[in-house]
């Protein structure tokens, strides 16, 4: 599903109690922040939440079972308050995003739309609130990770190729080859793999190439007698 370009989704998983949280409570799940234009909505799959908000909200305390999107860019300190442009947004929009009212050991459900003035919250914390208003749980607000590119490894291969950070490479083949990384261009170039490494024995035929923590690129070839000659190699450069 390709979605229009105004707009964009975060996820937030791998909730950690917040910094100075001291209770019991130990939330799971993923929120998902959909971004359309300057606004955001969240749509929520939780377990461990304060079991006092399957009631409602106390309307007496801020932030009582809140699910919201905070200034903040780490999880190992303050948040930070409310994710929202101050000089465009005329009142803080998040009082009143919670996620009570459900009953199970699972909540689950999606928030109305969130205008805060911003179009972009990917880096920042998402904060789930306990029913007193505390800041009981967070997590980051990360992209999706793009969907792994399939290379078809054989002979007269195109010997550069592309993708975007973030993406594994999956080699996949039929018949007896194998995969090797050389260290550079020229090892490429020569057929070289006398300073290279074996990534994948002939004995399998596929392996998942992780991407780089950083935008390089790496060269591979078949060991296999002649297969890089006849141009079963390539250079995989990873972007910025």
């Amino acid at each position: 599903l390709l979605l229009p370009a105004a707009v964009a989704q975060l996820t937030a998983t791998n909730f950690v109690k917040y910094y100075n949280y001291e209770g019991n409570l130990a939330v799971a799940g993923t929120v998902t922040v959909t971004t359309d234009g300057t606004s955001q909505t969240l749509a929520y799959s939780l377990t461990g939440t304060e079991f006092d908000c399957a009631g409602g909200a106390n309307s007496s305390l801020a932030n009582s079972c809140g699910v919201h999107i905070h200034s903040g860019t780490s999880c190992e300190g303050d948040a930070g308050g409310h994710f929202y442009d101050d000089e465009l947004v005329a009142s803080d929009p998040w009082g009143s995003i919670t996620y009570a009212g459900h009953f199970g050991s699972t909540v689950s459900g999606t928030t109305t739309s969130v205008e805060t003035g911003y179009d972009d919250a990917e880096g920042r914390t998402l904060i789930i609130h306990g029913y007193d208003g505390g800041r009981i749980a967070c997590a980051l607000l990360t992209a999706p990770a793009p969907a792994p590119y399939l290379l078809d490894w054989d002979f007269g291969m195109d010997p550069q190729l592309s993708v975007a950070a973030g993406t594994t490479v999956t080699f996949s083949w039929s018949g007896t080859h194998n995969v090797w990384e050389v260290p550079d261009a020229a090892a490429l170039a020569n057929c070289d793999w006398s300073g290279g490494s074996e990534v994948a024995p002939s004995s399998v035929q596929t392996v998942d190439v992780a991407a780089p923590d950083a935008p390089t690129t790496k060269y591979y070839v078949c060991q296999e007698t002649g297969h890089c000659d006849a141009d079963q190699k390539i250079a995989i450069t990873w972007a910025a």
